[in-house]
């Protein structure tokens, strides 16, 4: 029997609503057009393994086929997005070029995106994606995680993270070497603000948050220099919202959440290997609303035509699921 295996998302689906785990993990349901938080993420974090192999913003950009630029097209949905990330990265690099942190290498070699799998308990397998591990100038190592963010996390957020626990066990486990804690590396993903004129061709002195470098574009884009009335306001804003898109905190480990949450994994993990494909029960709460499948239950709870919103808005992942069927196959 070929091994069953789980992520640490999978799991959070699982104890939220079993009729998504059902749409995802046996359906291999996807939508077809992503949030702009999951599509700005991902493309930040892209970017952010870039750097780590001195591949700037625009090479990067220029090596994606139009298959995957055309992903970025939807205006009403993820606006200058292309245009925002480039941006935020470029003062990403201005903010960390002097950091002291040294990436240090994975299991398989690389630098950056390390993939794992770790035996979670028997016949289960834990896989992921480890963002990155660095060293400090204390000499001091730290599992980095890149999260962008609109409303900012708190203390307790961090702590009690699952994903950070499951991984610090599994980066030990691969590697052998111990891990001190997690350094958050949080990054605004709030598009920064295009600067106004006012109908009398004024600036605008409306509240914004922006960067420097939109900032300055506006400014050679309408010919207005230092001497200008409200440049001023605008430089200040630019310079403030440098410092605010961009945190970084280190949190030193904490064994008993981690060996908490990691029992907690395994009793899940074991519950979903009995039940994944049986279970379809519904969970209905406030967390629907963040649901990738809402549009799916919305159909089925109103009388919907469930068979055509599925066709409508999403496809099956494909190369998913021939995986899981190799896999399968391969076990017999």
């Amino acid at each position: 029997m070929a091994p069953f295996k789980v992520r640490q998302s999978t799991l959070k689906t699982w104890r939220k609503c079993r009729r998504a785990a059902h749409h995802k993990l046996v359906e291999f349901l996807r939508p077809k057009t992503l949030r702009r938080p999951l599509k700005f993420g991902t493309l930040m974090h892209n970017l952010i393994e870039a750097r780590a192999h001195r591949i700037s913003p625009k090479k990067y950009f220029k090596s994606l086929d139009q298959s995957e630029l055309d992903g970025y097209d939807d205006q009403e949905e993820y606006g200058n997005i292309i245009s925002n990330a480039s941006d935020i990265m470029h003062h990403y690099n201005e903010r960390w070029k002097d950091d002291g942190l040294r990436t240090c290498k994975g299991p398989s070699g690389g630098i950056a995106e390390h993939k794992f799998e770790m035996p979670l308990a028997k016949g289960i397998i834990l896989t992921g994606k480890i963002d990155m591990v660095v060293r400090s100038e204390d000499r001091r190592r730290w599992m980095t995680e890149h999260k962008t963010y609109s409303k900012e996390w708190s203390e307790e957020d961090r702590w009690r993270n699952v994903q950070s626990s499951l991984y610090i066990n599994a980066w030990t486990t691969l590697t052998g070497k111990r891990l001190d804690g997690v350094l958050w590396d949080y990054i605004y993903s709030k598009p920064p603000s295009v600067p106004k004129l006012t109908q009398k061709g004024k600036i605008s002195q409306a509240a914004i948050v922006t960067l420097p470098i939109t900032v300055n574009r506006f400014l050679a884009e309408n010919k207005l220099t230092s001497k200008d009335e409200g440049v001023d306001y605008l430089i200040a804003a630019g310079e403030e919202g440098a410092g605010r898109y961009f945190e970084r905190v280190f949190v030193p480990r904490n064994l008993r959440v981690e060996k908490i949450v990691l029992n907690d994994a395994i009793s899940t993990a074991k519950e979903m290997q009995r039940r994944l494909g049986k279970s379809k029960e519904r969970t209905i709460d406030f967390h629907c609303n963040m649901c990738e499948f809402k549009k799916l239950c919305n159909a089925a709870l109103t009388g919907g035509d469930v068979g055509f919103v599925k066709r409508n808005y999403y496809y099956v992942d494909e190369e998913e699921r021939d995986e899981e069927a190799a896999r399968e196959e391969a076990a017999e």
